[in-house]
């Protein structure tokens, strides 16, 4: 229901529409949470294990760039929940090759996690084909502010507090990220149409 100034209220939010407020919300939780130390952390981890740090970033900042782009390609032809799973699992992988402690394997994984956090590239498309016209901007504001609040504001922080060493906390924040956004999947509608 709109109030009576033709703005949505947070009584609008509900059924439907709750549901979406909260897997949309977690979705962008879990996503934060996995770009932000990402991307944030990388540079110390290589450093530390004294790999090449400014040419994997630069590599890996570039391979997100492009993944972007087929992100989008994919989702608008396969359908957003396809391509998010497909994102998932390349980064569920990576992910879970951080705990081998294998720094060449750490170097690879982190050009692929760049990759794989694809799944993020048309969220916020997606949520706006959820949400009806009148709440559309509310409901995406707020799914984004959240997840910038609690996964970009406090992920690093998370990933520090880890008692495992910086290596095993970001690879234990990126596969707990990555199992948030894909419960999450499994509660939002599909809204592209597939091929």
């Amino acid at each position: 229901m709109l109030s009576t100034l033709g703005r949505p209220s947070l009584s609008t939010f509900k059924g439907p529409l709750f549901k979406t407020l909260v897997f949309g919300s977690l979705f962008a939780v879990g996503s934060f949470l996995f770009i932000v130390p990402l991307v944030s952390l990388s540079f110390t981890l290589l450093s530390s294990l004294k790999l090449p740090t400014f040419q994997v970033i630069v590599v890996a900042l570039l391979v997100g760039l492009v993944r972007f782009t087929v992100a989008g390609k994919l989702s608008d032809r396969f359908g957003r929940k396809r391509t998010t799973y497909l994102f998932l699992a390349i980064s569920l992988v990576f992910s879970f090759l951080f705990f081998l402690g294998v720094p060449a394997v750490v170097e690879a994984s982190i050009i692929s996690l760049m990759f794989g956090s694809a799944f993020f590239a048309y969220f916020g498309i997606w949520m706006s084909e959820i949400f009806p016209a009148e709440v559309r901007a509310t409901g995406t504001n707020m799914v984004f502010f959240l997840g910038r609040l609690i996964g970009g504001g406090f992920g690093v922080t998370i990933v520090l507090l880890l008692p495992l060493g910086l290596q095993m906390d970001l690879a234990l924040a990126l596969v707990i990220s990555s199992l948030v956004v894909g419960l999450s999947v499994l509660n939002l509608p599909e809204t592209a149409r597939k091929a």
